[in-house]
């Protein structure tokens, strides 16, 4: 058993989280969920009451000193990831840590001094659940089959919808939609390849939410290092308001003897009642599966299938879009040590 503290609901999947934590112990499966932090204390008390969780904290530290806590989730604002994944490694936690892992190279390098400084084995997750997902899984068993060649060229798309709030502040999120959804895709692409991203050259369109000062419509050039594959990716909040799902996660693969399409929320069921339609997705919840491989790495003391590594691999991609969009100039990846 794998007990778990949840570090802030300010990330909407904060919710989900929690929801499936309640939902595994439930089924008297392998993780709890036993304590929560907020310094918001509104929030706090709404969300204890509505995942009854007993133990709850408006100060991070006095969470981590519980001795009856194995891991955290850390679900706070992009920025603050590097103060509570510090202090999870100081109080010798394992952790779950909600993507971008951080929001700059240079906090990268911090955390990475801390787990070699740890004298414990910290056991870290990148919340990537997309490759948990068997659409996923069915087309890395393809590409590694080799049935298709070589890959020549890729282009992906990570949609959403605006989330609003916090993630319109570059001082909390760090960035737009490049800073949200670029990782996703990018770490897919790292999966599928087993290569590194190399360069990248960032465009910047006209705001589909022009109140705000972030980017919500962006497109990436990329090449990757050793293949020298080129790559798209489309991490636009394109998805108005209404749209029947959130967003997408596709990605196309041109290779030597095919096309290799991927669309991992195709599964679905179109519903039109009372006048109206709606669209209901049939594919498994992949945080509860993230989440229970979490446990089994934990449990059998080897690495989780997204580690800090890769999280921090997928981010670097998303600084150096960035370094683009300010300079107006193709920008190296920065080399992640594995």
């Amino acid at each position: 058993m794998i007990r778990f503290g949840l570090i802030s609901f300010a990330h909407m999947h904060a919710d989900s989280y929690a929801w499936v934590l309640r939902q595994i112990e439930e089924d008297g499966g392998e993780a709890r969920l036993v304590a929560a932090f907020d310094d918001n204390f509104e929030r706090l008390e709404l969300k204890s009451r509505q995942f009854k969780i007993e133990n709850v904290f408006q100060d991070c530290n006095q969470l981590l000193s519980r001795a009856d806590l194995d891991a955290v989730i850390i679900s706070s604002e992009n920025a603050r990831h590097e103060e509570h994944v510090l202090a999870a490694i100081k109080a010798g936690k394992h952790i779950i840590c909600e993507k971008p892992i951080t929001v700059s190279n240079q906090s990268i390098e911090r955390l990475q001094s801390a787990f070699s400084q740890s004298k414990q084995r910290i056991f870290f997750q990148t919340a990537f659940p997309m490759r948990y997902d068997a659409t996923v899984a069915e087309a890395k068993r393809t590409l590694d089959a080799g049935t298709l060649g070589a890959i020549k060229a890729i282009s992906a798309t990570n949609h959403g919808t605006y989330p609003g709030g916090w993630f319109a502040d570059p001082l909390q999120s760090g960035g737009g939609a490049v800073m949200d959804h670029t990782v996703h895709v990018a770490d897919l692409i790292r999966f599928f390849t087993n290569d590194e991203f190399a360069s990248v050259r960032a465009f910047r369109g006209d705001n589909l939410h022009p109140n705000i000062s972030v980017e919500d419509n962006a497109l990436l050039y990329a090449r990757l290092k050793r293949s020298n594959i080129p790559v798209s990716i489309d991490c636009s909040w394109s998805r108005m308001q209404g749209w029947p799902i959130w967003g997408d996660v596709k990605l196309e693969l041109v290779c030597e003897q095919g096309v290799l399409k991927i669309d991992c929320f195709n599964p679905h069921l179109d519903l039109v009642s009372d006048g109206r339609f709606s669209w209901h997705g049939m594919s498994e919840d992949l945080n509860k599966k993230m989440i229970l491989g979490f446990c089994r790495a934990v449990s059998e003391s080897c690495e989780p299938t997204a580690s800090f590594s890769d999280g921090a691999a997928a981010a670097a991609v998303a600084f150096a879009a960035y370094k683009s969009l300010e300079n107006g100039e193709t920008a190296s990846v920065c080399a992640i040590e594995q």
